[in-house]
């Protein structure tokens, strides 16, 4: 029981460590960054960095939940 709960943590840690990444992207999107990137003509590359930075990070919770999961299913964990 022990073994399940340590993954249990291990999933909560990365999990909420992915969910702040994605926390800091939301925080980037603001009229004075966007302005900026239309500015210096970037708004395409920006848009297409913040959504692949995006897609990593729900990317990995959605390993981390797969993982815990399959962990949590084991009989011997």
């Amino acid at each position: 029981m022990d073994k399940k709960f340590d993954v249990l943590g291990k999933f909560i840690e990365n999990e909420g460590k992915q969910i702040i990444n994605i926390s800091g992207y939301v925080q980037d999107v603001n009229p004075k960054e966007i302005a900026s990137h239309i500015e210096n003509g970037t708004l395409e590359q920006w848009c297409e960095a913040w959504r692949s930075a995006v897609a990593s990070s729900l990317d990995a919770i959605h390993t981390y939940r797969m993982t815990l999961i399959m962990e949590m299913a084991k009989d011997d964990v």
